[in-house]
């Protein structure tokens, strides 16, 4: 009897142990590439994508789909979670990590910036050379709608000729943040049935939130909408109740 029969597996059961073992390790990383980081800001916004880089007390950097990377202070973040990449399912929340704060004092919403860079250049072996946008990240416009009785049921338009674009459509008694590294002056247009021709400009600035107050109201024998610039205390009392848009 050759005793080494005993003592190892046959060549089979070797090569069938070997390929569920590779399968089990292929299945494993399959899985974990279907989750993304998930970022919220204290300001309410919501960054979806790769946290590249996280220094507690400092700084967390995260990578977005498209390629920008947005750095912002922990200070500046609320929470971060990972989620399930939606493809036909949509996976729960799961581990949650809160940044380290650090000795400073917390940064109001509207003055909260993050750095901002988006990729110009292909890589070259691991190192990737970035192009930085702006130095205070993206300005926010929210638009909000009080609720209101006249009007109540048509959805006021928001958009903007350059670029052409719809932003959102308003309901009654809801809110929509819209954010953008396009910092120059902006019109803004709006209306119910037909767009009205008078333009409001905003100037926008990086790192600043502007608050747009949206209001139907009776034009003879149709609707209208008007846009107003509101400052930060009244439109936050106004929003009060309000229901974010997606």
């Amino acid at each position: 009897m050759n005793p080494s029969f005993h003592s190892s597996p046959s060549g089979k059961f070797r090569a069938k142990y070997v390929f569920v073992i590779l399968a089990f390790v292929l299945t494993i990383g399959a899985s974990a590439q279907q989750t993304r980081d998930v970022l919220y800001l204290k300001n309410g916004s919501i960054i979806k994508g790769s946290v590249l880089e996280m220094v507690p007390g400092q700084n967390v950097k995260i990578e977005t789909a498209d390629g920008s990377i947005f750095v912002f202070k922990s200070d500046e973040v609320e929470k971060i979670t990972k989620e399930n990449v939606p493809s036909g399912n949509t996976g729960a929340q799961t581990e949650s990590i809160s940044p380290q704060k650090d000795n400073k004092d917390e940064v109001k919403p509207a003055q909260a910036a993050g750095t901002v860079t988006t990729n110009t250049t292909s890589t070259t072996g691991s190192a990737t050379i970035v192009n930085t946008v702006n130095t205070q990240g993206p300005a926010c416009i929210i638009f909000y709608r009080p609720k209101k009785f006249e009007g109540s049921a048509a959805k006021i338009i928001i958009g903007s000729p350059d670029p052409d674009i719809v932003i959102t459509n308003l309901t009654n008694g809801s809110y929509f943040e819209y954010c953008t590294s396009d910092i120059r002056e902006w019109e803004i247009c709006t209306g119910v049935y037909s767009i009205d021709p008078n333009y409001t400009k905003i100037t926008l600035e990086p790192g600043k939130k502007y608050y747009v107050r949206a209001t139907a109201y009776s034009k003879g024998l149709t609707l209208a909408s008007r846009l107003e610039i509101m400052n930060e205390s009244l439109a936050k009392s106004e929003m009060s109740g309000l229901k974010p848009l997606k």
